[in-house]
C-alpha cells in the first residue's frame, strides 16, 4: 500500500507467512533498498502487529504521514480508547 496519492512518499507492507523464505526476502530487501535510495518512507507489518497492536501500526503511519507533510490528525478506535496512551507522547492530536 502506498499513500502517493495523499502526497506522501510513504509505502506500508503487510508481511505475510512466507516473507521467510530466501526468495521472498531476497526480493523484499530489494524493493526496501530501492524505497530507501528513491527517499520513500516504508514501514512493515505482520500478523501480530495487525491483530494485537492496530491502533499502534497506526500512530506510527500518522507519525510518518505528518513527518511527509500530512496535516490531519489520526482517530482513536473505540478499543483502544480508554487505554491513556493517545495521543502518543510528545504529539498533540
Amino acid at each position: 500500500m502506498t499513500y502517493d496519492h495523499a502526497g506522501a512518499a510513504l509505502t506500508i507492507r503487510l508481511d505475510g507467512r512466507t516473507h521467510l523464505l530466501p526468495g521472498v526476502a531476497f526480493r523484499d530487501r530489494r524493493r526496501d533498498n530501492a524505497a530507501e535510495l528513491a527517499g520513500r518512507s516504508r514501514l512493515v507489518y505482520g500478523w501480530r502487529d495487525m491483530t494485537a497492536d492496530v491502533c499502534g501500526a497506526a500512530r506510527e503511519v500518522a507519525a510518518v504521514l505528518q513527518r511527509r507533510g500530512w496535516t490531519g490528525a489520526p482517530h482513536c478506535c473505540p478499543r483502544c480508547a480508554g487505554r491513556g496512551d493517545w495521543p502518543p507522547p510528545g504529539r498533540e492530536w
